[in-house]
C-alpha cells in the first residue's frame, strides 16, 4: 500500500529529511515537538506551552491530510521529566476535550535537551472518520 508523505509550511519541520506526517491506507502518523513553523522552541522550560505547540504541529498535519484531531485514536507522549506530568496532562487533555485517545506516556531522554516533550500520534483518516470524504 502506498503511502503518501504530509507536510506543511505551518508546522515544524525538521533540518533532517523525514517526512512531518504520512498517510497510508486512511492511518495518519506524525511524530511532533514544541518547535513553530520557523524552528523556535516554543516556551523553554515551560511544559505547557512545549505540549500546546506539540499538539498544534500535530493539528495542523491532520488537516493538510484531511483529518481533526477527534480522528486521533492514540498518542505516545514522551516525557523527559515526570514532574512535568501534571502540567502535560492539563493541556493535553484541554486540547482532547471530547474522546481523549488512548495514551501511553514514556518517561526518557529526547534528542535535544531543551525539549520537555514530544508526541507521537496515530489517526483514524479511512471511513467513518471526520476527514473521510
Amino acid at each position: 500500500m502506498p503511502k503518501t508523505i504530509i507536510q506543511s509550511d505551518r508546522a515544524w519541520r525538521s533540518r533532517l529529511p523525514f517526512a512531518q506526517a504520512t498517510l497510508a491506507g486512511g492511518i495518519f502518523q506524525c511524530c511532533s515537538v514544541g518547535y513553530d513553523r520557523r524552528g523556535m522552541l516554543v516556551g523553554p522550560g515551560d511544559i505547557r506551552a512545549q505540549t500546546r505547540q506539540t499538539l498544534e504541529n500535530v493539528a495542523i498535519l491532520l488537516a493538510e491530510a484531511g483529518g481533526e484531531l477527534r480522528d486521533v485514536t492514540k498518542c505516545t507522549v514522551y516525557l523527559t521529566d515526570r514532574a512535568n506530568y501534571d502540567g502535560m496532562n492539563e493541556v493535553f487533555f484541554s486540547i482532547f476535550a471530547e474522546q481523549a485517545p488512548l495514551r501511553a506516556t514514556i518517561l526518557c531522554q529526547l534528542a535535544f535537551p531543551e525539549l520537555l516533550v514530544e508526541v507521537d500520534a496515530t489517526a483514524w483518516l479511512g471511513p467513518g472518520s471526520a476527514g473521510f470524504a
